[in-house]
């Protein structure tokens, strides 16, 4: 057990509150879930460009993953503090041009900027967790950390239907641009100002990269933790079209989704209560068995012609407890592979995630049976995952 805090970053003196790291680190994802419900409305007022206007949530995922590579090493350089402004201002000015777009391409690029500047509270936000807290608490404190950002993705997509068909489709952006400012005010007013220190110049930051990637310990944590939390992605997706497919309503989308995200909670709240009572790498592997048990139901179901869309509702909701198990477990042990290097490990393993979740975005589209193909790719995720996280057993080197 470290007898100091591992990783600490200089000028920590006092912790940033929990909630502020919450909320910061919600708006990265909370911007992707909350437009969800505004891509029929965008297809309308655009000429029926159906693929286009879902290319808004495409793009956004490939924004948060090559956003996480610049956002993370450039916190080792110039501080977590700047580097948290400097995005936040980019996300309130992007989601101010996708409010007053003119065209799908300018909705399109406003979407893949403001994504760029919402990662940097997206993986900041667990780094400076991490940096807060003693070795120990790690999990748990990125558990209860989970808790708060996992209420985001819940209530967006709710939000999302209710600005959506109250105030149009525009409305949405303009409500991300008010938690901009809200994020850019904390942090100014909250987030501790670095002590004067040496910083890592830029050669040294890459090469702390090159070190994590040649880390087998980092790559299968990271490769796993990336199918096992944003292979969820492939559902948030395709969650329109599956009701479709069962001739539900529309607008029980935001439902479907909150159960979902009800699932990640609970399994955060299990994992935040546990931490400190059974081997961590057992409880990785009992949520790997889970992810693959309740994605593999879903794709044997439709295959048998036997499954509805309550059944595939709750197999989700299952999925995602595992995912809200194993994410905190993971990504605690990724960004203590190498100590003083947490930003840069978070701005990797934040990065394959959105890679791996764009990914599975794309995927769900190729098959005809949206739901068949949702099933396949989060098990095919979650197999990789749970190979990953054997390999990383105890004693195996």
């Amino acid at each position: 057990m470290a007898s100091q805090r591992d990783g600490q970053a200089p000028g920590h003196d006092r912790r940033t509150p929990l909630w502020v790291l919450a909320l910061l680190t919600l708006s990265g994802t909370a911007a992707l879930h909350i437009f969800v419900p505004a891509i029929p409305l965008v297809t309308e007022e655009f000429a029926g460009e159906a693929i286009a206007a879902h290319w808004t949530l495409t793009i956004y995922i490939i924004g948060l993953g090559i956003g996480q590579l610049l956002h993370g090493p450039a916190s080792e350089i110039f501080g977590r503090r700047r580097v948290l402004l400097a995005g936040m201002a980019l996300y309130t000015l992007a989601g101010l041009c996708s409010m007053l777009a003119p065209t799908i391409g300018v909705l399109v690029l406003s979407r893949f900027l403001q994504a760029l500047g919402g990662c940097a509270g997206l993986i900041l936000g667990r780094a400076i967790a991490r940096d807060d807290a003693w070795q120990s608490d790690a999990v748990r404190s990125l558990s209860l950390l989970n808790l708060l950002v996992v209420l985001g993705p819940g209530i967006a997509p709710l939000a999302g239907s209710l600005l959506a068909s109250t105030g149009g489709w525009r409305s949405i952006p303009a409500a991300l641009v008010l938690l901009g400012l809200v994020n850019f005010s904390f942090v100014w007013w909250l987030l501790p100002a670095p002590q004067k220190g040496n910083r890592p110049v830029a050669a040294g930051v890459l090469r702390n990269g090159g070190l994590l990637l040649r880390s087998r310990r980092f790559v299968l944590l990271a490769l796993a933790g990336s199918c096992a939390t944003t292979s969820i992605y492939a559902y948030v997706a395709s969650a329109p079209t599956i009701l479709m497919e069962f001739a539900r309503p529309a607008h029980e989308v935001g439902w479907y989704l909150f159960v979902s995200v009800l699932g990640i909670w609970l399994g955060s709240l299990i994992a935040s209560i546990v931490a400190n009572r059974i081997r961590q790498h057992l409880m990785a592997m009992l949520a790997a068995a889970l992810l693959v048990g309740a994605s593999g139901l879903i794709v044997a179901l439709v295959l048998f012609g036997t499954t509805s869309v309550f059944v595939v509702a709750g197999s989700a909701f299952c999925f995602s407890l595992g995912v809200g198990i194993i994410s905190p477990t993971l990504l605690s042990e990724a960004l203590s592979v190498k100590p003083g290097m947490s930003g840069t490990a978070s701005g990797l393993y934040g990065s394959m995630q959105m890679g791996v979740g764009a990914l599975c975005t794309y995927l769900v589209g190729i098959n005809g049976n949206t739901t068949l193909a949702t099933g396949a790719v989060m098990l095919g995720a979650a197999l990789v995952a749970a190979v990953c996280v054997w390999l990383l057993r105890p004693g195996r080197r």
